[in-house]
């Protein structure tokens, strides 16, 4: 399991460099990036080549946050490239028309197999969890608390909660898009956007928390490692190595 942490001046971009770099890094045939000397144009990837499960069905997404602005820019990213998208929002009554605008038919026909499902998981409900991120290649959470909301419970626990719950479940990715100015406490953005509850506070909090989980889980791994028996002995030197982005 990895788990990437994006953050990005322009909001309305996050989604799609989340999407770009967790997708296309796990298909093979992808390109990992122009070189220095040869700058290209960026391509978007056909939906023949999207990235796909190991039974060659499309990968499964999950978005948690859909209904905000950013979620549903991941979700119609997703469908433009023919994936399957579980739509995640505290009620989970949205209409994938509304999340999608435009994009809406080519996801919802034929009716008998949409490629987005809207799927109730209010992240402070850690019982709605397990079920949501359930199957799934790749998890992202785009959710924040609205406008007076709790971020604590949002950007803090509501975060770490779902990091457990794909720990559990064995996602291979998690995404999670983060804020800008989250890296530099001091900057006036981010002493701006915590005057509203200590929302950049709750951030760095919850992606604190994210990367305590992981450390954890690969530290599991590595011991799980060293006592598993090997034909002729000994461990042959390998020690798994944490991986952040």
């Amino acid at each position: 399991s990895r788990t990437h942490i994006v953050t990005s001046r322009r909001t309305r971009d996050a989604p799609h460099f989340a999407m770009r770099s967790a997708i296309c890094a796990s298909a093979p045939f992808a390109s990992r990036g122009p070189s220095p000397r040869r700058a290209r144009a960026p391509r978007r990837l056909p939906v023949a080549s999207a990235a796909r499960a190991p039974d060659d069905t499309p990968a499964l997404v999950v978005v948690i946050g859909a209904g905000g602005r950013t979620g549903s820019e991941v979700c119609r990213h997703c469908v433009s490239l023919g994936l399957p998208v579980r739509a995640c929002t505290r009620t989970g009554l949205a209409d994938p028309t509304a999340i999608l605008g435009d994009d809406a038919p080519a996801a919802v026909v034929p009716w008998s197999s949409p490629l987005v499902r809207a799927v109730a998981a209010d992240v402070t409900v850690p019982d709605q969890l397990p079920a949501a991120v359930a199957s799934a290649s790749l998890v992202v959470f785009a959710a924040t608390a609205p406008a007076g909301g709790d971020p604590d419970a949002v950007d803090h626990r509501g975060l770490a909660e779902t990091a457990r719950a794909c720990i559990a479940a064995g996602v291979p990715r998690l995404v999670v898009v983060s804020g800008a100015g989250v890296t530099k406490p001091a900057s006036p953005a981010y002493r701006f956007l915590n005057l509203f509850g200590g929302r950049m506070d709750a951030k760095v909090a919850g992606e604190d928390a994210v990367r305590d989980l992981y450390r954890h889980l690969y530290r599991r791994a590595a011991d799980a490692n060293r006592r598993a028996p090997r034909e002729g002995g000994g461990n042959d030197g390998y020690e798994p190595t944490p991986s952040y982005t």
